[in-house]
């Protein structure tokens, strides 16, 4: 998932394929023009197969394209940043940049984008009924789209976590047990449990056991991705709660970088680096810039060292400055649980930590790694 080719913006929103996409596309292009649309359609030149098929697959993408939109519409709603949706091997994927706060917002996320692919089945079901059920290449697209849309809606309902079915039960055991980490621990429980049972299909299949010889051979392939894939999921979203969780118990305040040092914004960067920036340690990463009477922003001291040698003489900090206006602020008390997903949402590596409207120290996202590794070698 970590190739992204842009292909355009939804509501400001990225929308991109990652290249495992091509994959899905090749082989559902080929299905319909080779097997699908001859059977129904009778003789026609083949040429006119394959273009009906890519157009077919290309609105079916933009179908899922639209699941994933009705998801973040609604995490919009509620305040929830989204980085991108894209599209990949096995669908498509809304990313969102934090948590749900409460259950309730998690069950009307989970099932907005269902929700979308049944309307859209609904709405291809009456294009297949105007276009009079027969054998003709409308009736044809429509009556696979709705299909299709309808398919998917059903799919996604499985309680598999992190699919969206498996994020209602999520919220279901969240709603009754009221604690989150609890109830994605089972729901991801419930995820690779389902997981595994599609890996174990898939393994059946390609032995052409007895009673599964009629099923192909690629779904049996294809039950065994989505099985790798879903177990997958479901660990990384049971480790990222069990993150939140452990961050949670930890403030702003106890891991805050507090004497940090700071420089008129005029000083240049070599009075800077041979100054409070001279020497190594945690507390000179980042330089407080301030016009006297206010602090201005940050530089960094890996921007400060930089610029060439000879223009560290008349080379001002405040050219190298982050503005205190670009920088998100940061309490005292605030949960690690929260600055994370508030740093992953602006792609933030630093927050000014500000205490009754004066700047106290930062916190950037090394503290918080360092705190995280902690953790792994306790565990």
């Amino acid at each position: 998932m970590r190739g992204f080719i842009r292909i355009g913006r939804i509501l400001g929103i990225p929308v991109g394929i990652n290249p495992s996409w091509f994959v899905l596309l090749f082989l559902i292009v080929t299905t319909l023009a080779t097997q699908a649309f001859p059977a129904e359609l009778g003789p026609r030149r083949q040429w006119e197969y394959w273009a009906l098929a890519l157009a077919a697959a290309l609105v079916f993408f933009i179908s899922m394209v639209l699941h994933e939109l009705g998801h973040s519409v609604m995490a919009r709603y509620f305040g929830i940043p989204v980085r991108s949706i894209t599209l990949f091997v096995l669908g498509a994927v809304a990313q969102t940049t934090r948590e749900t706060r409460r259950p309730g917002q998690e069950f009307l996320m989970a099932v907005a984008g269902p929700a979308v692919s049944v309307l859209l089945g609904g709405l291809f079901m009456v294009l297949w009924f105007l276009f009079g059920q027969g054998a003709n290449t409308f009736s044809q697209v429509a009556g696979w789209l709705w299909i299709m849309n309808i398919a998917v809606g059903i799919f996604n309902m499985i309680p598999a976590y992190p699919m969206d079915g498996g994020r209602v039960l999520r919220a279901a055991l969240w709603g009754l047990t009221r604690n989150q980490r609890r109830a994605t621990r089972w729901a991801a429980y419930a995820g690779r449990g389902i997981a595994w049972t599609a890996v174990t299909a898939g393994v059946l299949v390609l032995a052409n056991v007895p009673g599964l010889d009629d099923v192909p051979m690629l779904s049996g392939a294809q039950f065994i991705l989505l099985g790798l894939f879903l177990n997958f999921a479901a660990g990384q979203g049971d480790e990222q709660s069990s993150l939140l969780d452990y961050l949670s118990r930890y403030q702003v305040a106890d891991v805050m970088l507090r004497d940090v040092p700071a420089v008129l914004e005029d000083t240049t960067v070599g009075q800077a680096l041979s100054g409070p920036l001279s020497g190594y340690g945690p507390g000179r990463d980042w330089l407080l810039l301030s016009d006297g009477a206010r602090c201005t922003g940050l530089a960094a001291r890996a921007a400060l060292q930089n610029v060439p040698v000879e223009r560290w003489g008349d080379t001002p900090v405040k050219a190298l400055r982050v503005p205190s206006q670009q920088i998100e602020p940061a309490a005292p008390t605030d949960l690690l649980s929260e600055i994370i997903q508030r740093m992953d949402a602006s792609d933030a590596p630093v927050m000014l930590v500000i205490a009754d409207g004066v700047v106290t120290g930062v916190i950037h996202r090394g503290l918080l790694t360092g705190l995280i590794e902690r953790r792994s070698r306790a565990a």
